[in-house]
């Protein structure tokens, strides 16, 4: 008997926008602590269709200095956004649900 994979634990979801589209990616309590922290985190977004084509996404958050955020993309170094934590869209679901982190 195959065992239920249990749901990811989401403690934010940032979203950022570019080619007027958001673009969102997910981040556990464990990476979330980190990143406000200041610590480095790397974490693959679910990626992106543009012009038919499939794009993996790469969002580094405290990489260049704490609190900025690079979202990198396709395997060539693109960036498609570039700015500070600040300036994204932060979705904490716990403050719905009293989950406390």
């Amino acid at each position: 008997m195959k065992k239920k994979k249990k749901p990811k634990q989401v403690a934010a979801t940032v979203v950022v926008v570019w080619c007027d589209e958001c673009h969102e990616v997910q981040l556990t309590p464990r990476q979330w602590k980190q990143v406000l922290a200041g610590q480095p985190v790397s974490v693959e977004g679910p990626g992106f269709h543009s012009d038919g084509e499939f794009f993996s996404d790469c969002w580094s958050f405290n990489y260049e200095n704490k609190g900025s955020l690079i979202v990198s993309y396709g395997g060539d170094g693109g960036q498609a956004w570039v700015g500070d934590l600040e300036s994204a869209t932060i979705e904490l679901p716990h403050e719905r649900t009293g989950l406390k982190l």
